[in-house]
């Protein structure tokens, strides 16, 4: 079955029988748990009962299949950095499915064997680009009212059941309290085709809106809509306000491509200004795959940056291999789950959904995963 609208980015939420545990704290003044690497060159140090950080575990199945999993993560929310180990048992049942999945010695983290191209499904990657002001929170709304507030989600989109051209807007207040929208028109047909349009004071009471010269070279037609009202087509058009307004503004780009995008800004425009708060996004829209072989005795390792943006070993093509290895000097969590403590070792590389890659290098992860309920 497809899945439409959102696709979260918190890649490790599983959807049948997830369930959140007490985090398992520190033995004593040596950290039990930790997780040590260089990230893109710059080293991380996490240890469980220090700065908030704590040891969370997961005992999950899906489909028939276990997941064991470890969290090392820190629990006030403010910073959202931390670590996932997740393994992947099997489907058999057997009473021997955990050691062959925690086994020791080198693992190779690639996980997609064989996959096939979805033709009528894409991927949609958006990512705000702020410049004039530091934001106090924004949200995503994805057509059909999908909403998050991840920074750089990703959603499924299926271009045979709805429009191939698909509404995304970025809602942001920002700390001056100043509130932006924008929405964007994306063409999934031509990913690569985005354009915009500005906005510049003429005099204290009237403002005009345009389309940069290079841009406008790059574009068959635009057709622009104020304050709901279609007001003709060309690269530019003003606007006249007699006090303090929220104007919506729209413009609708046919390329010379053929793509079909549009681009809608709400502005608080305001006589002798100041300039209205804006804001804007980029995206990336790729194709969306279906594994074609069943994966047994996987591991996933996942980095989650400070700002939530999470970056995984799934993702890469070629992320490398790990050596792991079984401690036993410890058996259950708080709950009484009982519980694996394993040593992963390595170097290896990590891609977020847009592509983006992150080296992690001399990686030492002491860690727990539970392997049942109790």
């Amino acid at each position: 079955m497809k899945k439409i609208g959102l696709l979260s980015i918190s890649i490790f939420v599983i959807a049948v029988g997830c369930r959140k545990d007490a985090p398992l704290p520190p033995m004593d003044e040596v950290p039990v748990f930790y997780a040590n690497a260089l990230v893109d060159g710059d080293e991380k140090n996490y240890a469980a009962g220090v700065d908030g950080y704590y040891m969370y575990t997961d005992y999950n199945q899906s489909s028939g299949v276990p997941h064991y999993e470890g969290r090392l993560m820190n629990s006030t929310g403010a910073d959202r950095s931390g670590w996932t180990v997740r393994f992947r048992g099997d489907n058999t049942g057997s009473a021997t499915a955990v050691d062959s999945t925690l086994r020791v010695g080198q693992m190779n983290l690639q996980a997609t064997v064989g996959r096939t191209e979805d033709q009528d499904e894409v991927l949609i990657s958006v990512l705000p680009t702020f410049s004039n002001e530091i934001y106090s929170s924004f949200i995503w709304s994805f057509q059909f009212g999908a909403h998050t507030t991840d920074i750089n989600p990703v959603f499924e989109w299926d271009t045979t059941r709805r429009t191939t051209q698909p509404y995304t807007t970025l809602t942001t207040v920002y700390a001056s309290a100043c509130e932006a929208h924008t929405t964007r028109v994306i063409d999934t047909r031509f990913p690569d085709e985005i354009t915009y349009f500005m906005i510049e004071s003429v005099t204290d009471t009237r403002y005009r809106v345009f389309i940069p010269n290079n841009e406008y070279m790059k574009l068959n037609e635009v057709n622009w809509k104020i304050r709901g009202n279609s007001v003709g087509k060309g690269q530019e058009k003003f606007i006249n306000i007699n006090g303090v307004e929220d104007v919506q503004v729209e413009a609708s780009f046919q390329h010379n491509s053929g793509a079909g995008t549009g681009m809608i800004r709400t502005l608080t425009l305001t006589p002798g200004g100041p300039d209205p708060c804006q804001v804007d996004f980029n995206y990336s829209v790729e194709p969306n795959f279906t594994e074609d072989i069943e994966q047994f005795h996987t591991l996933e390792v996942a980095y989650t940056t400070e700002s939530g943006r999470v970056y995984s070993t799934t993702l890469h093509e070629t992320p490398g291999v790990v050596e792991i290895e079984e401690i036993n000097d410890y058996e259950n969590d708080l709950d009484g789950r009982p519980t694996k403590k394993v040593r992963l070792t390595g170097s290896f590389l990590l891609k977020d959904a847009s592509g983006d890659e992150m080296r992690i290098e001399d990686a030492d992860f002491v860690i727990a995963v539970a392997t049942k309920d109790p």
